[in-house]
């Protein structure tokens, strides 16, 4: 289980650095926001969470992220995204990493 934990981690953050992202975050494999917005962005794209960036804008203001943090952050996940879509298994992701934190982030939105 743990071998499956780090080749998924080794797969996600494959190439973050050198991907020109604009936040810190992005470049920091071991980084839970990144991930956090990675998870928007997946379950937004593939259609796991249709409410994906309305969950994000509630909880935004409760997790203390600026509006202008959010967005780069937002843009990084994206460029992330762009870079996997024809590589990575987003429904082994969303299903093993990103599901029930983005339920956490539904309940905690309110």
């Amino acid at each position: 289980m743990i071998r499956i934990i780090l080749l998924t981690s080794l797969l996600l953050f494959s190439g973050l650095v050198h991907a020109g992202y604009k936040t810190p975050e992005f470049n920091d494999p071991n980084s839970s926001i990144a991930m956090m917005y990675m998870c928007i962005v997946v379950g937004d794209k593939q259609g796991y969470a249709k409410d994906a960036l309305f969950v994000l804008a509630k909880v935004r203001p409760k997790i203390g992220i600026s509006i202008k943090k959010s967005g780069d952050l937002l843009n990084d996940a994206y460029i992330w995204y762009d870079i996997k879509e024809n590589s990575m298994d987003f429904e082994g992701l969303w299903y093993d990493l990103c599901e029930t934190p983005i339920d956490n982030l539904r309940r905690m939105g309110g």
